[in-house]
């Protein structure tokens, strides 16, 4: 069941996100983009052992990444996400060297919206989900997506 759940996180994210993160690259604000620096740097300050810490940070990033798009919808969708699947979150910051490599994922998604490139910031945020995927298999948790 919460493999289950975990697959249907993902898949939910890996269908809404690099869209969100497209429309981001065209509309967010420079007040947001530093926003998303500062979450950066908090989660990079954050030592690995406080996986709570880096849960919430992460989860913030994508939500100031969905609040920048101006609609309401789309930051319901991800605040309801995060509230209803934070195991999904929880899944896969845990695994071992994650937060690190998020970080650098977040940086890269970072420059695609600070250029204004729709879609370099898809194809960042579509790695970005994939990676996390990708180590949860390597974790031993089947799931379904390619």
């Amino acid at each position: 069941r919460n493999r289950d759940s975990i697959h249907k996180h993902f898949e939910a994210r890996l269908i809404l996100e690099p869209e969100i993160a497209a429309l981001a690259a065209e509309r967010i604000t420079d007040d947001e983009l530093r926003s998303m620096e500062q979450n950066i740097k908090r989660q990079t300050n954050t030592p690995e052992s406080e996986v709570v810490l880096i849960i919430c940070a992460d989860i913030e990033f994508h939500c100031l990444l969905a609040d920048s798009v101006k609609n309401e919808t789309i930051s319901m969708l991800m605040n309801s996400l995060a509230k209803i699947s934070f195991h999904g979150w929880k899944a896969a910051m845990r695994v071992k060297g994650r937060n690190k490599t998020a970080v650098l994922e977040h940086t890269k998604l970072l420059n695609m919206l600070a250029k204004r490139d729709q879609d370099g910031a898809r194809l960042a945020m579509r790695e970005h989900m994939l990676e996390s995927i990708i180590r949860l298999k390597n974790q031993g948790l089947n799931l379904k997506i390619d």
